[in-house]
């Protein structure tokens, strides 16, 4: 299955992992997935770069993995999960997260 988690940090990389490893397509959202922001490192988590080579996993926009996924899953802080994608989805999948 492909699913699309939005963050970039360690629980979403964890989660992805996990995932990955049970045989699903996973996909990161992040803001800016530039080669400078897929480099830098996370809080608490490896630079995305290193998790993208370790599993073979993706990282896009928000909108790029929200429109990849076929199951979502919200790893941000602030707004609870529903929440978000309600605000998301209102914007039709355009607004930045």
């Amino acid at each position: 299955m492909k699913i699309a988690i939005l963050g970039g940090g360690w629980v979403a990389q964890t989660f992805g992992s996990r995932l990955i490893a049970l045989g699903h397509r996973v996909q990161l959202g992040i803001r800016n997935p530039d080669r400078g922001e897929l480099a830098r490192p996370r809080d608490t988590a490896v630079p995305l770069a290193e998790w993208v080579a370790a599993t073979g996993g993706t990282v896009a926009t928000c909108t790029g993995a929200a429109a990849f996924g076929r199951s979502r899953s919200t790893q941000l802080p602030g707004l609870d999960r529903w929440r978000r994608w309600q605000w998301l989805a209102r914007r039709r999948l355009k607004a930045r997260c």
